[in-house]
């Protein structure tokens, strides 16, 4: 399911709209994102592989490149010009190893800060480095592809934003709406955790779980 027919089913069922206005489309695109983070937040160490990235970037004389994409934290820096995986440090370390900033030869080390990234010793070397970046929110007409939850778990999201649809629009809700989302809701995740702990070299052949 890409990112309209999951907000499309979470309206169908929330407020029995099958041709909403766009203010509704856009608030139900908020009920989604918020089911979204809250799912990939929880389930995120399960998926340290499948969300990891990688890039090629080049430093400069000085030893730093500005990165161009965001990180939320870095796994492994290699420098690929002298085959050499570098060690991550703090420019606290850097100033405590005051030597080393103004050596000389392949770099040893590396830290960043903001969109920085600098290498020790300094150098004009290639780097590869691997990445698990920040998760960013689902955008209309969103691939499924965008949805960095495997295929087989996009419909828990529905679930996740019928709850948060009964948070924000009370009106259209009763109590007894809200708990049985909830209750919907608690069960997907667990579905979701309980599959990737125990097939986690099998995401991509689980079955889809029955339609909503």
């Amino acid at each position: 399911m890409d990112v309209n027919q999951l907000r499309e089913r979470i309206l169908e069922l929330s407020h029995d709209e099958a041709t909403p206005d766009t203010g509704l489309k856009e608030k139900a695109l908020v009920w989604l994102n918020h089911a979204y983070i809250e799912l990939m937040d929880e389930i995120q160490p399960y998926l340290q592989d499948e969300l990891m990235q990688e890039q090629t970037i080049a430093t400069n004389s000085s030893g730093q490149v500005a990165l161009a994409f965001d990180v939320q934290r870095m796994v492994r820096v290699v420098d690929a010009t002298n085959s050499r995986t570098l060690e991550q440090a703090s420019l606290a370390d850097m100033v405590d190893r005051e030597p080393l900033l103004d050596a000389t030869g392949s770099p040893a080390y590396y830290w960043f800060q903001g969109s920085t990234l600098q290498v020790y010793p300094k150098a004009a070397v290639t780097l590869t480095v691997r990445y698990l970046p920040y998760l960013t929110e689902l955008v209309t007409d969103g691939t499924e592809e965008t949805i960095l939850l495997p295929k087989v778990y996009h419909h828990a999201l529905v679930w996740g934003g019928l709850v948060w649809a009964t948070m924000y629009e009370r009106s259209f809700s009763t109590k007894g709406d809200l708990l049985l989302f909830q209750k919907k809701w608690e069960e997907a995740k667990r579905r979701v955790k309980l599959s990737l702990v125990s097939k986690p070299d099998k995401i991509v052949r689980t079955q889809a779980a029955e339609a909503l």
